[in-house]
């Protein structure tokens, strides 16, 4: 059943205390006429409860929306209200909060939530931060309440130190969500994170695969005019692909003199990073032209430190960087048969 805006105010006005209905028509003017004429054919057939439960839960999302996004962006929740609007699917306003953590696990109306979180704590926190960074405190306050406290606090982590503060302030004030907006904001969230990730398996995979083995084997000119024109029609699709072209692996195959002009643009710490993950056969490769000053200190740092893997992921692409500029001041750095 859809009923105009006016007769969903009229619902709401119905459930006040008469002495506030009266103050709030009193304000209305003209509008407050016309509403108490609904209000009247009201008395005369009362609506039923499911309809007020429905119309409650949309003024109580309409609320939550009306905290504007810190960025340009549309936000969270004025898409998780215009999803409400295309499921057309009203639910009771049951509310999920950091206090009422089993309201995820399962009841009606939020079976999806234990596969909606699972799906974003699966990714990279930075990717999750990608799609948040832009959101207000509120919409991302509503997304980390419901996810593993070590999780989410990587995602706090990387927020720039006022947008984490104002995060932490709305956590901290436990304000629970309607059930139907936290749903519907996860399931944006998923959706925006796989539209920004390299596919993970499946044909799209494939596809990526064939085509980096195919770039991995053109001389080095063509191989860098493709990524480069890719880039300006798809900087995405250029940067997942020249992640798959350039390889730690390969420094096996560089030739001395190439091999020392690209660690030469590695401090040692971050050549340690990249080499903490490496096959033994690239660390036996590289250590092999490193000055003995360079080489005594990434030993010991090897020896001495542990790197996380966000740590050895921004070093494999710097090292990736390196391998590009170089190839593309026209140094061929891959050489395959």
């Amino acid at each position: 059943m859809t009923i105009s805006g006016r007769e969903k105010a009229a619902v709401l006005l119905a459930a006040l205390s008469p002495e506030l209905r009266q103050q709030v028509l009193a304000r209305l003017g003209e509008l407050g006429q016309q509403l108490r004429e609904r209000l009247a054919a009201l008395e005369q057939r009362p609506p039923n409860q499911e309809l007020v439960r429905a119309v409650t839960g949309e003024l109580q999302l309409a609320l939550h929306a009306a905290e504007p996004p810190a960025g340009p962006h549309v936000n969270l929740v004025g898409a998780a209200l215009k999803a409400r609007a295309a499921y057309g699917r009203p639910e009771p306003a049951q509310a999920v909060g950091i206090d009422q953590p089993s309201s995820a696990a399962g009841g009606t109306g939020t079976g999806d939530l234990p596969s909606l979180i699972r799906s974003i704590q699966a990714v990279d926190p930075r990717d999750v931060v990608k799609v948040l960074m832009d959101e207000s405190p509120g919409a991302i306050a509503i997304v980390l309440q419901l996810l593993d406290p070590s999780y989410a606090a990587r995602i706090i982590a990387e927020l720039s130190p006022e947008l984490a503060a104002a995060v932490s302030q709305r956590l901290l004030l436990r304000r629970p969500a309607p059930q139907t907006l936290v749903t519907q904001i996860l399931r944006t969230v998923v959706a925006r994170l796989h539209a920004q990730r390299t596919p993970a398996d499946g044909p799209a995979n494939e596809r990526f695969l064939w085509l980096a083995q195919a770039v991995r084997r053109m001389a080095a000119p063509a191989r860098v005019s493709l990524l480069r024109t890719l880039a300006q029609r798809s900087p995405e699709l250029a940067e997942n692909l020249r992640k798959l072209v350039y390889r730690i692996e390969d420094l096996v195959n560089v030739p001395d003199r190439v091999l020392r002009r690209v660690i030469q643009k590695l401090d040692a710490r971050t050549l340690a990073a990249v080499l903490s993950s490496a096959d033994p056969l690239v660390k036996s490769r590289v250590f092999r032209v490193l000055p003995e000053r360079v080489r005594n200190v990434v030993e010991q740092a090897l020896t001495t430190e542990t790197f996380d893997e966000q740590t050895v992921a921004a070093g494999v692409e710097r090292l990736v960087e390196t391998i590009c500029s170089l190839e593309e001041r026209g140094e061929e750095v891959l050489t395959h048969s």
